[in-house]
């Protein structure tokens, strides 16, 4: 298992990266003021005509079955309640199991995972796919920056 401190920084460096977008997006303490029981969403953004609903588990071993099929309950709610087009990403420090890859079949979730301790390749993962997807980091001038690996 680890720390509080360690199991948060991944959560940290996304929240950085979204703040960093100038997009509306909503952090857990929001979200969860908003309905309590939407438990495991650690952010939500806007993006567009959809939400994208991020979840950081750097902990091992991987969350269990109950918090994947929470994430996808959770997905679907927010869905329902913002009548827009819904997706997931799931940032893991461990595989997760059989049957929880089994649910998300069905979903449309981007699992990102490492089998390693490197919390900034995990980051860097998170950034590359939202910059595919055409979500951008701006400085402060408003200018778009690359990665750098």
């Amino acid at each position: 298992m680890y720390s509080l401190r360690e199991s948060n920084l991944v959560k940290n460096k996304v929240n950085d990266f979204l703040k960093s977008t100038g997009m509306t997006y909503y952090d857990e303490k929001y979200i969860t003021s908003q309905n309590p029981s939407l438990t495991e969403i650690d952010f939500v953004l806007n993006v567009n005509d959809s939400n994208v609903c991020i979840l950081s588990k750097f902990i091992s071993p991987a969350p269990s079955s109950a918090t994947i099929t929470k994430f996808i309950s959770n997905l679907n709610l927010i869905k329902q309640i913002t009548n827009k087009e819904t997706y997931g990403i799931l940032l893991l420090k461990s595989d997760i199991s059989q049957d929880s890859q089994l649910q998300l079949e069905t979903c449309q979730i981007e699992i990102m995972g490492l089998k390693n301790n490197d919390k900034e390749i995990l980051y860097k993962m998170f950034v590359e796919y939202m910059h595919f997807n055409n979500i951008f980091s701006y400085d402060n001038e408003g200018n778009t920056f690359m990665l750098e690996y």
